[in-house]
């Protein structure tokens, strides 16, 4: 059963999740406790590929960062958890960051018996830059209660965290495995503008529709394309430059079947004008 804003409270009073941002009203429309849901927000920002003892790293996170578009980031939360056995929780990106097409890739259940700061994965796919700050909201989290608690709780798996020592900070292991651009968005659209606009451009007329939808698909997860300094493309330009060749092509290729067919109607009238004129073989037997 999802707990109220009213059993929330008493779970924060209690101890079990710390550094809860406090307010004068705790029933306003900004407080963290919602009717049946709390806020967690951003505490600690780490950057994958991050050199050690640079900024972004796991000795020197930062608290204020411009998510790019296509960049991955780590967060770590401001709140501490020490859930007891009968209560767990899950969380939901709010809207404020899902409308703007930041992905949060990791999102889900807090086991009951968990000690520590919640770490989320976000990646930028909206069209423009992100900013990530301290203390904004990052997760719109529910908490429930089970109806027993359970056998072996969270803790009790996992000796190494507890009360005393609560899973804080990001892996190692975690940043390392994450790219610093997700899929590798920008040198890949770098690559392929620099293909369509000095490359050789070759089309087929049964490709032709496959192209342009493509054209349109990257149009909506990719805004612009930062290039070397002797190219830079702003994808709009790109995509305009694209079509413009889409449709000289399709032109050129109705021109070249009109002018194949033009040359096979040519071939067949010369045909029959050499069957016209071609003198007769046969001869005739003289009448006698």
């Amino acid at each position: 059963m999802f707990l109220t804003d009213t059993e929330i409270k008493t779970l924060i009073t209690s101890g079990a999740v710390e550094h809860v941002k406090s307010m004068p009203n705790m029933d306003s429309h900004d407080s963290p406790v919602q009717p049946c849901s709390l806020d967690l927000r951003i505490g600690l920002i780490f950057l994958p590929g991050a050199a050690d003892d640079s900024l972004g790293s796991r000795q020197k996170p930062l608290q204020t960062h411009s998510l790019g578009v296509g960049e991955t980031v780590v967060v770590e939360t401001l709140e501490v958890f020490h859930l007891p056995r009968h209560i767990g929780a899950f969380g939901f990106p709010p809207t404020s960051v899902s409308n703007v097409g930041v992905l949060v890739t990791n999102l889900g259940h807090i086991d009951p018996g968990f000690h520590g700061s919640v770490k989320f994965t976000l990646v930028n796919m909206g069209r423009k830059p992100y900013s990530l700050r301290r203390g904004d909201n990052i997760s719109t989290t529910l908490l429930f209660s089970l109806s027993n608690p359970v056998s072996r709780d969270y803790s009790e798996r996992n000796p190494s965290i507890s009360a005393t020592s609560p899973a804080l900070g990001v892996r190692e292991d975690v940043l390392a495995s994450l790219p610093s651009d997700f899929l590798d968005l920008e040198n890949r659209a770098t690559s392929a503008a620099k293909k369509g606009v000095t490359g050789t451009w070759e089309f087929r007329t049964s490709v032709l529709a496959g192209i342009g939808a493509a054209i349109a698909f990257a149009a909506n997860i990719w805004i612009s394309i930062n290039n070397s300094n002797e190219l830079k493309v702003d994808f709009e330009q790109y995509k305009q430059l694209v079509e413009q060749r889409l449709a000289i092509a399709a032109t050129a290729a109705e021109a070249k079947q009109a002018a194949n067919e033009n040359s096979a109607a040519i071939r067949r009238l010369e045909a029959q004008l050499d069957l016209a004129l071609k003198p007769s073989t046969t001869s005739k037997t003289p009448t006698p």
